[in-house]
């Protein structure tokens, strides 16, 4: 019987997550910007802005309350110095200031591929004017330019809007 319930229950998650994830790809909107020649997917309920502050996009969490910090994924892309660094060099490059923050940790480094192409993740926990945050930035070259995607949200936030922030930046693509 303990057997029967067992393998019930393990069916029961198995089709959630595979309804949840179906969901998630059924239930996206495209973003194209014609200019940078790129595109992506995000979930319902995440709001677009371009251009805020020098970025390309600025995607914001759903409101779940009437807290008024809403996790982010900004996508902000700028030409390559000369000569160009590494994906990993680059991105360690724009978090140099946090690492002197109190509470700065890495969580995560590695390369990964992003649009195909070489890319470098870091996920980092840091303190800046009394609020501690958890990032993620994976950054991408092509064509003599970096694109930067940078999500971030307070600590207990990170998880929850994990998946839309993944979905943003795992679909990303080159047009052109």
């Amino acid at each position: 019987m303990e057997f029967k319930v067992k393998q019930l229950l393990f069916s029961f998650f198995l089709m959630l997550s595979l309804l949840s994830t179906a969901y998630a790809a059924e239930n996206t909107t495209l973003y194209v910007n014609l200019k940078e020649g790129i595109q992506l997917e995000y979930l319902p309920g995440w709001e677009v802005k371009d251009g805020v502050g020098g970025s390309v996009a600025m995607f914001v969490s759903p409101k779940l309350s009437s807290y008024d910090f809403r996790e982010t994924v900004i996508l902000a892309a700028e030409k390559l110095p000369e000569p160009a660094p590494s994906p990993e060099k680059y991105l360690f490059s724009k978090i140099e200031d946090l690492k002197a923050s109190k509470n700065f940790k890495i969580y995560e480094s590695k390369p990964v591929t992003l649009a195909k192409l070489p890319a470098y993740k870091i996920v980092y926990t840091a303190t800046q004017e009394k609020s501690t945050f958890k990032a993620m930035q994976v950054c991408v070259f092509k064509d003599g330019r970096a694109y930067l995607f940078t999500y971030a949200a307070g600590l207990d936030g990170y998880n929850k809007f994990l998946l839309g922030a993944d979905k943003i930046i795992q679909s990303f693509e080159f047009t052109k």
